[in-house]
């Protein structure tokens, strides 16, 4: 994966967003073709990238549909997500909101097997 400016847009837009409407919530894609990590707490983003990884033991290879448990760690890994960009922002409830978007998006249904 490489950062992309374009991305990077598009997660400083999103986050800023959310800082603005006092939400925490995820896109869902929306017709973006983003994909979309979400963090509330740690400020640095190494942390919040570790949070998301962790995940790792709670994916099931032999299971080829979506594991909401593992959902984070299998976006950060999706073979076929090319660019990415992470940003922050101050939050009403949380001290600070990180957000990774990904290009093109994972956690394609049909499409573990070959990406994960």
């Amino acid at each position: 994966m490489k950062i992309n400016q374009t991305v990077c847009e598009h997660a400083v837009k999103r986050v800023t967003e959310l800082s603005e409407k006092c939400l925490f919530d995820h896109s869902g894609n929306k017709g973006s073709g983003y994909g979309e990590n979400l963090a509330a707490g740690p400020t640095e983003c190494e942390a919040n990238v570790k949070l998301w990884t962790d995940e790792k033991p709670l994916y099931n290879s032999s299971n080829t549909e979506w594991q909401a448990e593992a959902g984070h760690y299998t976006q950060v890994v999706w073979k076929d997500s090319l660019d990415l960009c992470c940003a922050q922002a101050s939050h009403c409830k949380y001290k600070t909101v990180t957000l990774c978007s990904y290009y093109p998006h994972g956690n394609v249904i049909g499409k573990f097997n070959d990406n994960v």
